[in-house]
């Protein structure tokens, strides 16, 4: 029994000291071509069917524009200020996809750009 309690402790401060250096461990990285910007990604439930992206510029983290399903429908925002609206479809499109992340950031481009409605 005593030779389990160290290597059992030793992992508990390992994963301790993991969880506390990341800032926000619920957040992750998305693919995106202007270098100036930042694509985020969080789950907030429903077996990763509720999720936020969020596009930010860099430098100053200013919200630029956000994506977000929550569990059955598409809201978007662009820009940042503007009121939030729902999108045509539902998020199974992105959700279902093969390529989730991939998914995201395409259809995020296509907000920028005003290709969607």
């Amino acid at each position: 029994m005593t030779s389990l309690k160290l290597p059992l402790a030793l992992l508990l401060a390992m994963l301790a000291g993991t969880a506390a250096a990341s800032s926000d461990p619920g957040t992750a990285s998305i693919a995106w071509t202007n270098k100036s910007e930042m694509l985020t990604y969080s789950s907030c439930g429903c077996a990763d069917s509720c999720w936020v992206a969020e596009l930010r510029e860099r430098a100053s983290k200013r919200l630029k524009a956000r994506l977000r399903c929550d569990c059955a429908t598409l809201f978007a925002r662009h820009p940042a200020n503007a009121s939030e609206r729902e999108l045509p479809g539902s998020c199974s499109a992105i959700n279902d996809s093969d390529d989730k992340m991939a998914a995201i950031a395409q259809t995020m481009k296509r907000i920028v750009a005003r290709q969607i409605p």
